[in-house]
């Protein structure tokens, strides 16, 4: 009879099983150190995040507060001067754009007996070029401080100057932000006709950006000269292109065109 030998099946599966349990210690070992590795980025992303947020508090506490208050006081001054820093910054912007040949300072308005511009600056000679011009009434549009001021590079010509020159000036206060009446537009075509009933020149100027000047030269075109709103506007903007009517502006003249038709009518 024949023998039948038997072999333990542990001892056939030895070698499978013996590699089975070395990936497992391979793997066990291997997420033993991911975890100590990923430990110990998370307590140096513990410790980094509790400095962040330490130093920021510090910051908050003992720099921001500072910072801030700054900052607002800076703000108020910059807001409060906003006109005149506006003002200061055209008017240097124009000297350079003049020094280059790129807008003249100021243009005679066709044969009207009218000169439009930008504030006469004494250290460019303004003063005696004007005279020279035939300019005989100086129209000024702008706040109280404006009129002897002295900027970075530009002081502009005083009313005394004007006077030394035989120079009638006349001074209209305003505030920028406040619109042109029609008994501001009345007055200052008042002071232009009396000019050019003596066969004089008016010089009219505002702040930097010119549009108010540019307004009493269409007030005084359109009453003492009769042309219409519209040929008034193409004939300003034709001398001097950088000066644009904003809608309230043209409002205004719109309402002052009536007042004159009222006026003739009466």
């Amino acid at each position: 009879m024949a023998s039948i030998s038997v072999h333990p099946i542990e001892n056939r599966s030895t070698p499978a099983i013996a590699q089975l349990q070395n990936q497992e210690k391979f793997i066990s070992k291997v997420n033993r150190v991911a975890k100590e590795i990923f430990s110990e980025a998370l307590y140096w992303g513990k410790l980094a995040l509790g400095a962040f947020i330490v130093i920021t508090l510090v910051k908050t506490v003992f720099l921001y507060p500072i910072t801030s208050i700054a900052l607002a006081v800076l703000t108020g001054v910059i807001y409060k001067h906003r006109h005149e820093i506006s003002g200061a910054v055209d008017l240097h912007f124009s000297m350079l754009k003049n020094t280059l040949k790129i807008e003249p300072w100021f243009k005679e308005i066709q044969d009207k007996q009218v000169i439009l511009g930008k504030i006469p600056l004494q250290n460019k000679d303004h003063g005696e070029r004007l005279r020279e011009m035939g300019v005989t009434s100086v129209i000024a549009l702008v706040e109280e401080k404006e009129l002897d001021k002295t900027h970075l590079l530009a002081h502009s010509v005083t009313p005394s100057i004007w006077q030394e020159k035989g120079i009638e000036f006349t001074k209209i206060i305003i505030k920028r932000s406040d619109p042109i009446s029609i008994e501001t537009l009345d007055k200052a075509v008042a002071v232009m006709e009396a000019a050019k009933k003596k066969e004089g020149k008016s010089y009219v100027y505002c702040h930097a950006k010119g549009s108010m000047g540019a307004m009493i030269t269409a007030a005084y075109l359109m009453k003492s000269h009769g042309v219409s709103l519209q040929e008034a506007r193409k004939l300003i903007e034709k001398q001097k292109p950088t000066i644009k009517f904003d809608l309230q502006e043209l409002g205004q003249l719109v309402e002052y065109d009536g007042h004159i038709r009222s006026q003739k009518n009466n």
